[in-house]
């Protein structure tokens, strides 16, 4: 089977290309505002891209009404995100941060979930996540006025398992 991507109704391409890769890891990435207030938003595209430097990569969608959603705000403002690993345990915490609150609203607190102060970037990460990755922003690539992928360098790996 075959599948013209350049003809591809946009929508039809996303659910090709996210249910191709699996296991698929979701993102649930943590940012802060510039007045320190904390977005939380699961994201299906990314991946880790190289060892040296060790590098993440997190792709943003469009939002339908807002030139930019709150994570990629953040990230262009601030030029830190952290990326928080989902486990089962967590899976209906994350989808709640599924949602679009006002900017200076916190998914965080929306949900009650429990964070945990950053160690190198500032930017705080998920208590229960077994895995934080703490970026900073290194390149942002367009490729639609608000589709963008984000590439951070790893500054600090923690990991709640051993």
């Amino acid at each position: 089977m075959q599948f013209d991507m350049t003809t591809l109704a946009a929508r039809k391409r996303y659910k090709l290309l996210s249910s191709l890769v699996v296991p698929r890891p979701i993102a649930w990435v943590s940012t802060l505002s510039r007045e320190g207030i904390v977005n939380l938003a699961p994201y299906s595209f990314f991946n880790v891209m190289g060892h040296d430097p060790a590098i993440v990569a997190l792709g943003i969608l469009e939002h339908p009404e807002k030139p930019l959603k709150d994570t990629a705000r953040n990230i262009t403002e601030t030029g830190r995100f952290t990326v928080n690993l989902v486990t089962e345990a967590l899976a209906a915490q994350m989808n709640q941060t599924a949602t679009d609150l006002p900017y200076a609203e916190s998914e965080a607190d929306m949900a009650a979930i429990a964070m945990s102060p950053a160690i190198a970037n500032g930017v705080p990460g998920i208590a229960h996540s077994p895995v934080r990755l703490e970026c900073q922003l290194m390149q942002t690539i367009s490729t639609r006025t608000s589709q963008k992928s984000f590439w951070g360098r790893l500054w600090r790996f923690t990991s709640r398992t051993r």
